[in-house]
């Protein structure tokens, strides 16, 4: 008999929760297809507040004082 295996333990994925409670589980292969211009960010539920928190991060890797602010959402 064969075995079975999970494919979510091999599937690169990101995993983000915005200010509204909402988490999104995101396949690296989404942002990939992002970066070269295969997608959009318009395939992306929530895409203005994941992009504002992925650009938060990005802030924040790079060490830009402030970036914390930015994951902030106002209604």
């Amino acid at each position: 008999m064969g075995t079975i295996t999970s494919l979510d333990d091999h599937r690169p994925h990101m995993t983000m929760h915005t200010q509204r409670d909402r988490v999104h589980v995101i396949p690296a292969s989404v942002f990939v297809g992002i970066a070269k211009g295969e997608l959009t960010v318009d395939c992306l539920d929530d895409r203005d507040e994941l992009m504002s928190l992925i650009v938060a991060e990005w802030l924040d890797f790079h060490g830009l004082k402030g970036a914390e602010e930015l994951r902030v959402i106002e209604d």
